[in-house]
């Protein structure tokens, strides 16, 4: 357009740059201030660049335009120097503000959060999160010198080489002065190019393990499991080696030792560890937990345990629960763990008294001869339930009936295409299970607190069946009402409305 109007105005060129000012500079700054308050109401961070163009760029472009080529100062003039000079530090400005908004910072209204310095920093999702404060920073620095060369050059006519060489100089002075703080700069700057780890890694590096949280200058900001923030220096992580937990595609927790008594077969034993680890919650399918043997001690047999999980994070609360269920299973298992490893494992079998004062407190039991109750306490069971621990699986072959001595047992249906839902809890005399032989669970069992049950195998039904079959005809009605309880919570679930999230109209649903 300038150029048009340049042509049908001859040498009056002037003219031209005059009516662009007036006509063309406000049409271009009412545009851009469309386009910021567009990017306002959406929360883009680009809004700032863009007002910054508006009201200073374009600004300091007509007053440059103005002295040049309508009042047609020369170049080396003084004012025009200074005016050329401001124009370049709010381009430069303008351009580190477009940079910061375009790759370090998410347009998201939820895009910052405040790192462990206090600064803010994009979202750990977002890619710009894995560019760390010192690769931002170079780049900019990057712009600033390359800006301020080109000023200095061009405009002031200043011999940028002499000047770089005079600063090499000084720059040998000052490295012999800083030599560790240099060097935990362009240590820094390995670690960049390298990239070993990235922001929100966990890693394991002078003897600590933690996550990475932001990288300076200096050092590396660390957080470790017990929430203290540590600063590793970049010149000490150069030198050792470090390792980086979120890079793997699974974590293994380090094998867990465990001792049982040499008179239980080590197939046995191996296998009752493998499938407590595959129950254990967190724990990996694939890679498949391991159970080995590894060596034999004397009366004891020596096993290490691994399992793998999804994330670091969760490592400790995996071995925890693990070794937390452990106990409990050794317990209805009658495995002996240490220092009970060498004593005999009938040893932490209930005593057949303790059994028969627990059927004493069972209601249901009371009709019972004595003579019944005692030959009962030969065949039943007691078992401890650790809570979060599973009685029963929807689907698998029931073992018999489950009386609550103490604590609580929750049970819950599977419906198709839905999550399971909580039917009942029971307390202090529930019924659970299943009596007919060959049966398959109905619901799953789930100990809400820790659990002391009763188990009343098949050996303990046939006996109540021989001498009081309308005991057992009451136990049988009293399980098939919760299974049609069961499947009517099922059934409802499954013909609910799917686009409806609410089950606060089911009447089985547990408040």
């Amino acid at each position: 357009m300038i150029s048009l109007l340049a042509q049908m105005l001859g040498d009056s060129i002037w003219v031209a740059w005059a009516i662009a000012i007036v006509i063309v500079l406000p049409v271009v700054m009412i545009a851009l201030d469309e386009l910021a308050e567009s990017l306002t109401n959406r929360r883009s961070a680009l809004a700032g660049p863009i007002l910054f163009l508006r009201n200073v760029v374009l600004p300091a472009l007509a007053f440059f335009i103005l002295l040049t080529r309508i009042l047609n100062l020369p170049p080396d003039n003084t004012l025009v120097r200074i005016v050329i000079t401001i124009v370049g530090i709010v381009v430069i400005f303008s351009a580190l503000q477009l940079l910061n908004a375009v790759l370090f910072t998410d347009t998201a209204p939820t895009a910052k959060i405040i790192s462990a310095t206090g600064r803010f920093v994009a979202v750990p999702a977002s890619w710009r999160s894995r560019v760390p404060p010192i690769g931002r920073d170079l780049l900019r620095f990057l712009i600033v010198g390359i800006g301020c060369a080109i000023v200095l050059s061009r405009v002031w006519n200043l011999d940028v080489g002499g000047l770089f060489t005079a600063l090499g100089v000084s720059t040998i002075v000052l490295g012999l002065a800083l030599q560790e703080p240099l060097g935990n700069i362009f240590s820094g700057i390995v670690l960049l190019m390298q990239r070993p780890f990235d922001v929100g890694d966990t890693i394991r590096a002078d003897g600590n393990i933690a996550e990475v949280k932001e990288m300076t200058w200096r050092a590396a900001i660390v957080q470790t499991a017990q929430n203290e923030v540590r600063e590793i220096p970049h010149s000490i992580l150069a030198k050792q080696v470090v390792g980086n937990f979120s890079r793997a595609e699974t974590y293994s927790v380090e094998p867990i030792p465990l001792a049982f008594p040499a008179s239980l077969p080590p197939n046995l034993v191996r296998q009752n560890l493998e499938e407590l680890c595959v129950k254990t919650p967190g724990v990996l399918h694939d890679p498949a937990p391991s159970a080995v043997v590894a060596g034999i001690s004397g009366s004891t047999i020596n096993y290490t345990v691994t399992f793998s999980v999804d994330s670091y994070a969760e490592l400790a609360t995996t071995r925890q629960t693990f070794l937390t269920r452990l106990w409990y299973a050794t317990r209805r298992k009658r495995f002996g763990l240490p220092p009970l490893g060498a004593a005999d494992a009938t040893a932490l079998a209930y005593p057949r008294e303790a059994v028969r004062q627990r059927i004493d407190q069972v209601s249901l039991l009371s009709r019972l001869a004595p003579e019944v109750k005692d030959q009962l306490a030969g065949c039943a069971d007691i078992e401890i339930y650790g809570q979060g621990e599973n009685l029963m699986v929807e689907g698998t072959l029931a073992s018999g009936v489950f009386i609550v001595l103490d604590g609580s047992v929750c049970l819950s249906v599977k419906p198709i295409n839905f999550p399971a839902i909580t039917i009942e809890c029971l307390d202090k005399g529930g019924l659970i299970g299943d009596p007919n032989p060959g049966a398959i669970c109905f619901t799953t069992a789930e100990a809400h607190t820790d659990a002391e049950v009763l188990l009343l195998n098949h050996d303990a039904l046939n006996l109540i069946l021989k001498h009081d079959p309308h005991l057992l005809r009451q136990i049988a009605q009293t399980v098939e009402s919760m299974r049609k309880g069961a499947e009517a919570a099922r059934h409802l679930a499954e013909n609910k409305n799917p686009s409806r999230d609410s089950w606060d109209d089911s009447p089985n649903k547990e408040s």
